[in-house]
This record gives structure tokens, C-alpha cells and sequence, in this order.
């Protein structure tokens, strides 16, 4: 008899830092976020909800914040840099762009998981082979 497995689905978001303003001398992003996927299907786990998709555990919210701080804190030299008013428009926005994209990160909320359907492991095993062939 195959075994059945629950599979959830909740909203993939992501956070990044779109900005920076100083606030007691020290550098503060203006984080924003933004929904990557709707639908994005889980699988239990020991646990945890692991995404079909990335065949990972993704990180909370909480997560993902301290990881942009750590990238905010690494780079704040280059920041202020940036904010200097004898940089270039160009420079600053190029800058600005790659400072969002290294700070960006993807995360779940899985309070927000509700579950969905059940699939047959045997097909779930499929469907992660599937799609680590497809990467």
C-alpha cells in the first residue's frame, strides 16, 4: 500500500534592502517585499515544510531580516560611500541596484501553510527528481 503525503501550500515572499537612510549614524535599509510565489507547494519533513521547488527548508521572515542586516552591516563603508553627494547619480543607482540584489532573500512563513491535496510518495520522489533535473 502506498503511502500518502500531505502536501501544504503557502506564499513564497522575498526581502531586500531598497534604500538606505541614516538614522543616529547609523545606516537603516528601507526594506521592502514582495510576493515571489502564491501557491507554493510543501512537503513535510522532520517536522518542517520543505519546498517542492528548491527542495529546501526556506528561511522565516526573521531569517531573512538578519540575514539583509548582516549584508547591511558588511557593506555600511560602501554605503555611505554611495549616499555621498559628490558620487554620480549613475553610480549611486548601480550601486543601490546591487545592494538589492545581494541583500535580497527568500523566505516562508509556514503558520501561513494550509494544506492542500495528498500525493503518493512515490510520485513526490518523482516530481524532486524531476525537478533537481530540470535545475
Amino acid at each position: 500500500m502506498a503511502k500518502n503525503i500531505v502536501i501544504y501550500k503557502g506564499i513564497i515572499r522575498v526581502l531586500y534592502a531598497d534604500g538606505f537612510s541614516l538614522q543616529d549614524g547609523k545606516v537603516v535599509p528601507n526594506v521592502q517585499r514582495e510576493v515571489v510565489k502564491e501557491d507554493a507547494e510543501f512537503y513535510p519533513f522532520m517536522r518542517k515544510l520543505i519546498n517542492i521547488d528548491y527542495n529546501a527548508v526556506l528561511p522565516s521572515e526573521e531569517e531573512a531580516l538578519y540575514y539583509m542586516g548582516n549584508v547591511v552591516k558588511c557593506r555600511e563603508g560602501k554605503i555611505l560611500e554611495a549616499m555621498d553627494d559628490g558620487v554620480s547619480q549613475k553610480s549611486r543607482e548601480d550601486f543601490m541596484n546591487y545592494m538589492s540584489r545581494v541583500s535580497s532573500c527568500i523566505y516562508f512563513d509556514s503558520g501561513e501553510a494550509k494544506p492542500d491535496h495528498l500525493m503518493p510518495k512515490k510520485e513526490l520522489k518523482q516530481l524532486l527528481k524531476q525537478k533537481k533535473r530540470d535545475n
